[in-house]
């Protein structure tokens, strides 16, 4: 008998490619504006961004707050007068058609959905999350998409699982399994919602002290190993 019944899985990095999507949206965005995103100004796009992204997981910034205040800092250190508003207002529209997956997430989906009831779990922007999913391959395999800017509470916050759970219709978190490749998001919320881990961590490297997970896959292959 199976050990679990539910995977919630983690979107950024895990199903999708993240990085390519985001680096296509910023690029368009910016030619739009007249301006080239090199490396260099790619690079600094991504350390606002994860800094942002960190204070959301921490409870400090509210997800709909993030991307004005990114691209503020973003425009400003590139010395672009545009406003601010405007220009996340399009890189969201534009992120939301990157729907780049992950190798083999559509084979591992495929398999798992015979025997899991699978959900997506984001923190994300609604508008991006469910665009994409809209038009992934994976998509059929899902029963549903939380948001964390629908669940009005962000990966770690226990109160995030608790919801999610709740609308899931699961009550027995022996039976949960989290997928994803953030220790301070995925990881780590799981541990405070007594759920089970599965770290993808494609580098190998290992969880920080006092995070902690059941299994630790390169790939998403992996997860075939022992689901």
């Amino acid at each position: 008998m199976a050990r679990f019944d539910v995977i919630l899985m983690d979107a950024d990095r895990t199903l999708f490619d993240f990085d390519r999507g985001e680096q296509a949206a910023l690029e368009t965005v910016m030619a739009g504006l007249g301006r080239r995103v090199a490396p260099d100004a790619l690079a600094r796009y991504r350390r606002i961004n994860d800094e942002l992204w960190s204070a959301v997981e921490r409870g400090e910034l509210e997800t709909g707050a993030l991307s004005p205040v990114r691209f503020a800092r973003f425009l400003s250190e590139e010395g672009v007068g545009a406003d601010p508003d405007a220009v996340s207002d399009r890189y969201i529209d534009e992120l939301g058609r990157q729907a780049w997956l992950m190798p083999g997430a559509v084979r591992v989906c495929a398999r798992l959905a015979k025997t899991y009831r699978l959900y997506v779990v984001t923190n994300g922007f609604e508008r991006v999350q469910r665009a994409r999913m809209a038009k992934s391959a994976v998509r059929p395999y899902f029963a549903d998409v939380f948001v964390s800017q629908e669940i009005g509470a962000a990966k770690p916050e226990p109160a995030f699982y608790d919801e999610v759970l709740r609308r899931a219709g699961v009550s027995d978190r022996s039976r949960v399994l989290a997928v994803g490749d953030s220790a301070s998001a995925d990881v780590a919320g799981a541990n405070r919602a007594g759920i089970a881990a599965c770290y993808l961590s494609p580098t190998g490297a290992p969880l920080p002290a006092g995070v902690s997970a059941e299994f630790t896959v390169k790939s998403l292959d992996g997860l075939t190993a022992f689901l």
